[in-house]
């Protein structure tokens, strides 16, 4: 081998390397971004369904001809 073709060579494996690495870098890098998306997206699912949950018990039991919200006891509905 000639002394450029070394250095070709040398500076192929170098740029295909560090593309190598970029790419596995980068792909890396979205993942991450993937499951902290839903972690997130989970956790707001959670919260929200939550706050329905709290929402709706604050509301009490109605019946169909009632317009004021009335929360039974159970002492009242046996």
């Amino acid at each position: 081998m000639t002394y450029m073709t070394r250095i070709l060579t040398f500076l192929l494996g170098t740029i295909v390397g560090s593309l190598f690495l970029a790419s596995l870098g980068a792909f890396l890098f979205y993942v991450s971004i993937l499951s902290w998306a839903a972690i997130a997206a989970t956790l707001v699912g959670m919260i929200l369904m939550f706050t329905l949950g709290i929402q709706t018990g604050a509301r009490g039991i109605q019946k169909p001809g009632d317009s004021a919200p009335r929360i039974e006891s159970q002492a009242e509905s046996h």
